[in-house]
């Protein structure tokens, strides 16, 4: 019962089965979808929209594992059985259906590398002292 309602006050679901590391930073709530075998890593940032969902047939079928400090932008979509490295950092509307290594920008429909800064000062750390990335440029 607490779970519809929290999925139906917030329009955020997630699977009560997916893997969530430290310190998830959900920017704005709205149509956010995790699905029940994604693995997230510490300290990602999520945005409006996002859906992380498991897609394929057969063995091919799978859901997304994410690294540490990945930002998302809102409305992106990771889907399917793919592996992200840390510190990514996926534009607005990106629609990932592959793998990616570490300190990749990725943007576009499929998504492809656009650069290698990655997701450093797009993380959103709270209450995290002596960290050694510089915290969220956006406030």
């Amino acid at each position: 019962m607490s779970q519809r309602f929290f999925e139906t006050f917030t329009s955020v679901e997630i699977s009560e089965k997916a893997f969530i590391g430290k310190g998830i930073f959900i920017a704005h709530y709205g149509s956010i979808v995790i699905s029940e075998r994604t693995r997230i890593g510490d300290y990602v940032s999520l945005h409006q929209g996002v859906t992380l969902g498991g897609a394929g047939r057969g063995e091919d079928y799978g859901d997304p594992v994410l690294g540490d400090r990945v930002y998302i932008g809102a409305g992106a979509k990771v889907v399917g059985k793919v592996n992200l490295g840390s510190d990514i950092m996926i534009g607005c509307n990106s629609v990932v259906t592959k793998n990616f290594p570490d300190s990749t920008t990725l943007g576009g429909v499929p998504a492809k590398i656009l650069n290698y800064d990655g997701s450093v000062g797009f993380i959103h750390y709270r209450n995290q002292k002596n960290h050694n990335l510089d915290l969220c440029k956006i406030q």
